[in-house]
């Protein structure tokens, strides 16, 4: 938050996921309970790619939250994208690199 706060503000804006799940069971996204993308994801130390060969991004405890219809939210619903990208269009942008 810092050392880049442009980006936090971006990334609060347009890169947050949600709130879905027990705080707002009526989201778009849930199905059965459950969130079709997944969120929250789990906290991790390293990206990695699990048994299916999808990529386990890696998502820092580290206190950052943001709030999103008076729900505080933290890492686990930050949506995956490129810090150089997001800082140029300033809009939703979900990437994901796999090789």
């Amino acid at each position: 938050i810092r050392t880049h706060p442009e980006l936090y503000e971006i990334v609060s804006d347009h890169m947050i996921h949600g709130p879905c799940g027990l705080p707002n069971t009526r989201a778009p996204c849930m199905v059965n309970g459950k969130c079709i993308r997944c969120f929250p994801k789990k906290f991790n130390q390293a990206t990695i790619v699990d048994q299916d060969g999808f990529p386990v991004h890696r998502r820092r405890k580290n206190g950052c939250t943001v709030q999103k219809h008076g729900i505080e939210l933290d890492n686990r619903f930050v949506v995956p994208y490129s810090p150089h990208l997001l800082l140029k269009y300033r809009t939703h942008l979900n990437v994901e690199r796999c090789n």
